[in-house]
């Protein structure tokens, strides 16, 4: 006996296709089980569970999406402060390597893939429900602490780190990102920022010298790029100071609250720099 068809919504759309994108997915097949749908041109593992929702749907998740890019490298342990032991080390905002859908890749979205027609526990179902949804909100509360630092970013297409990104650009201040990773990690890249702007924000995060950039800070420092990684947490800072007095700052893997700290040190320094 054929089982009747059920109509699913994407609870977490918006991990891979952002806010505004709505997948609705009709299958017959049994909840718990996982289904493939091409989504934006893209092959997706679809996770359907039999969480009610308004208006006869039941809940589904976003499993994997086989064309996007994944990151390689191991991600570490939270520590407690970003700055602990020294070292230099070239830094790279996003590592990643081409993720072929002929390939199986471990899934992004928390869950084992199983082939359609297979099926989960009800209540292990439920628990990876809760989770990701605890998760959405907690990415969610991420860009709203990132915004309320530094009011210039708005949401934009998500970069191949996976999560939220925000982006700015204004005039005479820089441009760049700010975005999470997968693992709760965030990445800052502006570039063409006064260089004044960063030295005072560094100075007051941190103090000088991290990077041997001199007594001065980077308000002072010579022309060049400035390295540092942190041991402990494997956070990666470049600091990159240009002839013109714009510096770029490229910070990664770094926790959400030391990023804010970032943000809103450098944010007023900029309205120093507006006021003249």
């Amino acid at each position: 006996m054929a089982l009747p068809v059920r109509t699913y919504l994407v609870t977490n759309s918006s991990t891979l296709f952002g806010l505004d994108a709505r997948i609705v997915v009709r299958s017959s097949v049994p909840t718990g089980s996982v289904v493939r749908r091409v989504v934006e041109g893209r092959p997706a593992d679809v996770l359907l569970t039999d969480t009610p929702l308004n208006g006869g749907l039941l809940a589904a998740e976003l499993s994997r999406c086989t064309s996007r890019a994944t990151r390689s490298p191991p991600r570490p342990a939270d520590g407690d402060r970003p700055l602990t032991s020294g070292g230099h080390k070239t830094f790279t905002a996003c590592r990643v390597r081409p993720c072929s859908p002929r390939v199986p890749r471990p899934p992004t979205g928390g869950h084992a893939p199983r082939a359609e027609g297979s099926s989960v526990q009800p209540h292990v179902m439920k628990a990876m429900h809760d989770w990701r949804m605890s998760w959405d909100g907690q990415q969610l509360s991420a860009q709203e602490a990132f915004t309320a630092a530094f009011p210039a970013l708005t949401r934009a297409e998500r970069c191949q780190c996976f999560g939220p990104t925000l982006r700015w650009e204004t005039p005479g201040e820089g441009e760049g990102k700010v975005c999470l990773d997968d693992h709760g990690r965030a990445t800052v890249e502006f570039e063409d920022v006064p260089k004044a702007a960063v030295g005072q924000a560094m100075k007051e995060a941190w103090g000088a010298g991290w990077f041997d950039e001199g007594p001065g800070g980077f308000a002072e420092a010579e022309p060049g790029s400035y390295h540092y990684e942190d041991e402990q947490t494997y956070a990666e800072y470049e600091i990159d100071v240009h002839d013109d007095g714009t510096v770029r700052v490229g910070i990664s893997y770094v926790k959400i609250d030391d990023i804010v700290t970032i943000l809103d040190e450098l944010e007023q320094a900029l309205a120093e720099h507006r006021a003249g």
